[in-house]
């Protein structure tokens, strides 16, 4: 049994796309339609790092789109929008998500999954290091010109 990562706000980093098993079959739903599975390198917020695999069923363009958001880049946010982008352009790029448990069964431990993505504008954060170790630092913001407002991890956003 592998450890898990901490649930919770996590930065991440898309690190490659699947769309086919093992055996090289492509990746089917129950009901035959088809997946792929996004891989990702992540941190959760005590600093722990691991492989999460999160799978986009059919055409998910919901969990893209929070994806692409997480991002940031006006550039792909563009060609999500007008249809264009593909897979392989989101390769190396950092995203915010929540991390959550997928309990296991028949036979399988528990593991982690992405349970969203976070718009950046909320999660903005930055890695940094603290007394040596790995740790999840939000930056201050500025609202309309007034005084820097401190930004935890914690569960509330500011609406």
């Amino acid at each position: 049994m592998s450890k898990l990562l901490r649930m919770g706000k996590a930065v991440a980093t898309i690190v490659d796309v699947y769309t086919t098993d093992r055996e090289g079959k492509e990746l089917e739903m129950k009901n035959g339609g088809k997946y792929r599975k996004f891989k990702l390198s992540v941190i959760d917020a005590n600093g722990n790092g691991g492989y999460v695999f999160d799978p986009i069923f059919g055409g998910d363009k919901k969990k893209i789109k929070q994806m692409v958001d997480s991002i940031g880049d006006h550039y792909l946010i563009d060609k999500f929008n007008k249809g264009t982008l593909v897979d392989e352009e989101l390769f190396g790029r950092d995203v915010f998500c929540l991390v959550g448990v997928k309990k296991g069964n028949e036979g399988y431990d528990d593991q982690n999954v992405i349970d969203r993505y976070l718009q950046r504008s909320f999660a903005t954060a930055t890695e940094t290091l603290l007394s040596g170790a790995k740790a999840l630092y939000v930056p201050p913001y500025v609202v309309n010109g007034s005084e820097p407002v401190e930004q935890g991890l914690g569960d509330e956003i500011p609406f």
